[in-house]
């Protein structure tokens, strides 16, 4: 953003400089849909632990895919990409309890990796 001439007029706004979204997935154990009740406690859980660490979260509808274990399959799913904006000082003091949230979230959710992108690199948490 060095190069990057904004507005004097956001010179004494609030910045949050780090972007990071969970993708929330509507499957277990690979490929199992999950029931439309169950997928909203999921996105829930996931808004609540943003908004508490991160003061908020934008949740935004998207569709998901991978190709399975045959290599030939190609396994679709609905997911929900929780976005959270932080300044560095709360993303560097939340970052490692995030990580094992996620770690939490894949025993419970039965995923052997859930995805975390931040600031538009994705990592697969396992």
């Amino acid at each position: 953003m060095d190069d990057l001439k904004l507005p004097k007029e956001l010179k004494d706004s609030f910045h949050l400089e780090v972007e990071q979204t969970v993708y929330v997935p509507s499957t277990k154990n690979a490929s199992v849909k999950i029931s439309q009740k169950e997928f909203k406690k999921r996105i829930r859980l996931v808004e609540m632990y943003l908004s508490k660490h991160y003061g908020g979260k934008t949740s935004v509808n998207a569709g998901g895919g991978y190709i399975a274990n045959d290599n030939k399959t190609l396994i679709n799913e609905d997911v929900v990409k929780v976005t959270s904006y932080a300044t560095v000082g709360a993303f560097n003091k939340n970052k490692h309890n995030l990580i094992k949230k996620l770690k939490y979230w894949n025993k419970r959710f039965e995923q052997l990796e859930m995805g975390l992108e931040i600031e538009g690199d994705m990592y697969y948490v396992s």
